[in-house]
């Protein structure tokens, strides 16, 4: 069977007030939520079964897009994962494996995507 996953750079972003931040670079789309996994580990089994275009999804949103700085990961306000979605969902499950994840966020989007099989 051919894997299908999608091979699209994206980055998601935790903040440490409990936020998500996900961004597709090559479909020009960015989403936002506020303390709930559940839609990023929907975009991020998307990415994975190889339903890779969101032009049809909900939640686009131009204002959420961030550029990456140093200092306010470094300061603990952010939390930056990129590559391709098979990365990020390796590397959460790892730190969730590891009992090492940065904030409540991340623990929490992390077990969705273990609840999922992902």
């Amino acid at each position: 069977m051919k894997n299908m996953a999608s091979k699209k750079q994206i980055a998601i972003i935790c903040d440490n007030g409990g936020g998500y931040t996900v961004m597709i670079y090559a479909s020009n789309y960015a989403y936002c939520n506020e303390g709930y996994p559940g839609p990023v580990a929907d975009i991020l089994e998307s990415l994975v079964t190889g339903d890779d275009d969101p032009s049809c999804w909900d939640g686009n949103n131009n204002d959420a897009w961030m550029g990456y700085n140093y200092q306010d990961e470094a300061n603990g306000g952010y939390r930056w994962y990129t590559g391709t979605a098979r990365q990020i969902i390796k590397r959460l499950k790892k730190e969730l494996r590891e009992e090492y994840c940065w904030g409540r966020n991340v623990e929490m989007l992390a077990k969705e995507l273990k609840d999922r099989g992902l």
